[in-house]
């Protein structure tokens, strides 16, 4: 597993407008939509696909649009109700497939499955065991889990707390670990970082995926963000995993250990704080 972003320390990511953005994303997803004609993909999915080139909510807005100008065909699917709630995924194809459904409902069983609250709980579970271990394994022990207090400082204006606080070499980190295909919601994002400060410890965003943007945001913050791309089941789940990744092309894993380069690259950048303090 790796990721683009081994560099965070800039201030020009080269934003441009988003309209922009917006037009070369449609070019993008009806290029992929029409070379796979009898195909279906959800929404999520194309955001993943999509990921390294246009932030989520940008794909989202070119499908809407694809869809409002009948350039694809849209449509929705109700997923399993769990805790009496409803959800559905929204699914996009060709003009040229006519029957989409029996593929839909293929996709919405898994969708399904891997969104089932005990099931996300544990996906949650395991990268935080996860990067427990590998933290551990680099010098870096938690001092706090799931808190709100530091050094007798305590966080009063929300309910918010963060999943660890780390330290090493007398410097403090507030880590959020976020396992998961969505990105983290920017409220609870920015939350966190006035969090931090409040606290007096750094900022530590553990992420499959983040903006480029809000990457920066921490980074302007004195954070860092430690971005691992692939989303982490837990053990024993190796073979939903793989047909997660081959049914439907998302970034999932299923490893027994985190590799040594991605707790290196934060062990690099915070080593550097220590010699340069």
């Amino acid at each position: 597993m790796g990721d683009d972003f081994d560099d965070i320390e800039r201030d020009d990511w080269g934003e441009g407008p988003e309209d922009a953005y917006v037009t070369d994303a449609r070019d993008e997803l009806l290029k992929l939509i029409n070379a796979r004609p009898q195909e279906v993909f959800y929404e999520r999915q194309l955001q993943v696909f999509f990921e390294n080139r246009f932030y989520h909510w940008v794909t989202s807005k070119a499908l809407d649009e694809l869809a409002e100008d009948r350039e694809v065909q849209s449509g929705f699917r109700p997923l399993t109700r769990y805790g009496g709630g409803a959800a559905k995924a929204r699914f996009f194809f060709s003009t040229q497939l006519r029957y989409w459904t029996r593929k839909a409902n293929e996709a919405v069983k898994l969708i399904s499955a891997y969104s089932d609250p005990v099931f996300t709980r544990a996906v949650g579970r395991q990268a935080e065991m996860l990067f427990d271990a590998g933290l551990a394994r680099i010098g870096f022990i938690p001092q706090g889990q799931e808190t709100r207090e530091h050094n007798s400082n305590r966080w009063e204006e929300s309910d918010h707390d963060l999943d660890r606080i780390y330290v090493r070499d007398g410097l403090a980190y507030g880590a959020e670990i976020k396992n998961k295909l969505a990105y983290i919601e920017a409220d609870e994002l920015f939350t966190k970082i006035r969090m931090c400060k409040h606290l007096g410890v750094t900022p530590l965003f553990i992420a499959r995926m983040m903006p480029k943007s809000w990457i920066n945001e921490v980074w302007k913050a004195g954070g860092f963000c430690l971005i691992f791309k692939f989303q982490l089941y837990p053990f024993g789940q190796e073979a939903f995993a793989k047909e997660i990744n081959q049914k439907l092309e998302l970034p999932v894993d299923c490893p027994r250990a985190l590799a040594d380069g991605t707790v290196q690259r934060f062990l690099k950048w915070h080593l550097k704080r220590v010699t340069t303090a």
